[in-house]
């Protein structure tokens, strides 16, 4: 309640101070103005590190990059041997052990004179050596 003999835009607070109304506002505005301009840099900051496209985000893709390159050296390697291993098989470049060790492992046969050693299958049900491989010094002339 206004006191007397002063004007209505003055009042005094609890602790006694005289303020103008309108001052509260300003007080208010002095406090809401940096806890707004807070709130808005840590949503800005948060979704700079963790959002969709933030440092976290950016952090993952590069190591999946990093992952898929490997894999594709990996497999561009792979491609490189199966290339080699055709080139000798073509006609104009036929290997003809490579053939034949080839031929022997798919059919499963063996030359007369060979020795045959026998491998325990390992876990996948294969023997151990993928192919049986002629002794040495049994191959006749052709």
């Amino acid at each position: 309640m206004p006191q007397r003999g002063r004007p209505i835009t003055q009042v005094r607070n609890k602790r006694g101070r005289a303020f103008a109304p309108a001052e509260g506002w300003r007080r208010v505005r002095q406090v809401l103005a940096p806890v707004l301009a807070a709130v808005l840099a840590g949503y800005f900051l948060y979704n700079t590190v963790q959002g969709e496209r933030g440092l976290r985000a950016v952090a993952q893709l590069d190591r999946q990059v990093a992952d898929s390159q490997a894999q594709l050296a990996e497999l561009r390697a792979q491609r490189a041997r199966w290339e080699h291993q055709v080139g000798l098989l073509r006609d104009s470049n036929l290997d003809r052990d490579l053939l034949e060790e080839r031929a022997r492992s798919v059919l499963g046969v063996v030359r007369e004179g060979d020795i045959v050693i026998l491998t325990p299958p390992d876990a996948t049900g294969r023997s151990s050596s993928s192919s049986s491989k002629p002794a040495a010094g049994s191959h006749d002339a052709d």
